[in-house]
């Protein structure tokens, strides 16, 4: 991307005239994303008429730290016609310069002139004529990105990690060239999630990489590529696969990436029966066997006879929510609620949920058990988990996957649930004398925004606190998806 600033930009930065903190900004954004910030040659002569000889001299080397722009000339009869022409030197250095974004020789021309953005707007230019901190937002807006988090991962730079680390020793192994590529990923400032004992001995990892590059298609298109995706064995009880997993799919889908891709070898099987329940699928092999598994958060619009549990496997965190699938209410107990979804905002974080044995908290798809009668929920139907007690109301929603209604044995409950529920097991054999009602479920996430029981009475969708799972109606759940401005679909 290149950009143009205006003399008023580069040389009056450090005054009243422009935002100082702005300029450092928009500098330090264009810097770190490799943006290239240019001068025009016609600043330099507006420069060059200041009287002042020591404020002359400090604006001319203000001027040199910046790339000269080629000149694109004088302006044309139609920019002049509708422009007008200059009536002082002053206007004819104005118009050279927004001419070059008028030629378009820059994507983008910062000012801070307003005559200069009343004769883009004369342009229809007034989209790529922008102030200083509009050029901060834009950038902000196209680069910054949204980094999931969790209670018991670290987001950081790879090199803090350490490469002697038996950890990855299968990686050496399995990649000759292993450690040459760490350092070179290392000093580029690579970025991971990964989980540390207090020893910072580590225990899974999820290197990751944007691509904004032909990949595994035939076309372009916005992808994170699953560099390095490794938990220890010791750590595979916690769930970490399935963890990592979710941070990447958060973060494709809050950052507009289409897709998510890795590579492994056709002996890790435990990796590649979880990449495949989470709707990677296996599209071509590479040169050295590896296989080559992709998964798309966005889908086609010829799917429309897809089940929506198996629409929720492969485009999750995007689900179908149609008429077709039925919507219920999901009363949960605040402390039964806080340990099974670590990402509500409502929520209250206990000192031991900072240690990562908290395993339902890291899995996405999730158990819920309750003696409710309810005989009509099935797969692909959609759960709005409602906060009892403090801080009642709608925090989150997932899709079933699949019910056990009264197991005919505590083991065939245990089997079913595994290490997803939030209860005890004496919770549970209790649970299981009274008739359990067991739903696995996968979480989606937190709603956009809270959605208080004061809201949900004033829309008449609730007539009181909900004490056992009760169904919504289509057209209240399309009521209350529209008065929050959709989902996270």
């Amino acid at each position: 991307m290149r950009v143009l600033i205006d003399t008023n930009v580069f040389v009056y930065g450090e005054t009243d005239k422009v935002v100082e903190s702005d300029v450092a900004k928009l500098a330090a954004l264009a810097m770190e994303h490799d943006v290239q910030l240019f001068v025009h040659p016609a600043s330099l002569e507006d420069i060059g008429r200041d009287a002042d000889e020591s404020r002359r001299i400090i604006h001319e080397s203000k001027f040199k730290k910046y790339p000269i722009l080629q000149d694109s000339g004088n302006p044309d009869a139609n920019f002049t016609s509708i422009v007008g022409k200059p009536s002082i030197p002053q206007d004819e250095v104005d118009n050279r310069i927004l001419y070059s974004a008028y030629k378009n020789a820059v994507n983008f021309f910062v000012t801070e002139d307003l005559g200069i953005h009343r004769k883009a707007r004369k342009l229809d230019l007034s989209e790529r004529v922008l102030t200083v901190s509009q050029a901060v937002e834009y950038l902000r807006r196209q680069f910054e990105r949204y980094i999931p988090e969790h209670l018991t991962l670290e987001h950081l730079e790879i090199y803090r990690l350490d490469l002697q680390s038996e950890f990855f020793d299968g990686l050496r192994e399995d990649y000759p060239d292993f450690n040459e590529w760490f350092i070179e990923k290392s000093r580029e400032g690579r970025m991971c999630w990964c989980l540390r004992d207090k020893e910072e001995n580590l225990k899974a990892l999820l290197i990751y990489a944007e691509k904004n590059k032909q990949t595994f298609r035939d076309h372009p298109e916005p992808a994170l590529k699953l560099c390095t995706f490794k938990v220890a064995d010791e750590a595979k009880g916690l769930k970490m696969g399935e963890l990592l997993l979710k941070m990447c799919f958060e973060y494709c889908s809050k950052n507009g990436l289409s897709a998510a891709y890795l590579t492994t070898f056709e002996k890790q099987t435990h990796l590649r029966i979880l990449l495949e329940d989470f709707g990677f699928v296996e599209i071509g092999k590479k040169s050295k066997g590896e296989l080559l598994y992709a998964k798309d958060f966005v889908a086609p619009s010829d799917l429309n006879d897809m089940r929506p549990l198996e629409y929720c496997k492969r485009f999750f965190p995007e689900f179908y929510d149609g008429n077709e699938v039925r919507k219920f209410v999901v009363p949960i107990r605040p402390e039964f609620h806080d340990r099974l979804f670590a990402d509500a905002r409502v929520r209250q974080t206990s000192i031991d949920e900072f240690a990562s044995g908290v395993v339902e908290q890291n899995t996405i798809k999730k158990a819920y058990v309750c003696k409710a009668p309810i005989k009509k929920i099935r797969s692909g139907d959609i759960l709005l988990f409602y906060r009892s007690k403090r801080n009642k109301g709608i925090t989150g929603i997932g899709v079933v996957e699949s019910v056990l209604r009264r197991p005919s044995s505590f083991d065939d409950l245990i089997a079913f649930i595994g290490p997803r529920s939030v209860y005890a097991e004496d919770e549970l054999q209790e649970l299981h004398k009274t008739g359990a009602l067991a739903i696995l479920f996968r979480y989606v996430g937190q709603l956009p925004s809270f959605i208080s029981r004061e809201r949900l009475f004033e829309l008449k969708i609730l007539k009181a606190a909900p004490r056992t799972i009760i169904s919504m109606e289509n057209v209240q759940y399309n009521q209350l998806n529209g008065d929050d401005e959709g989902w996270l679909t």
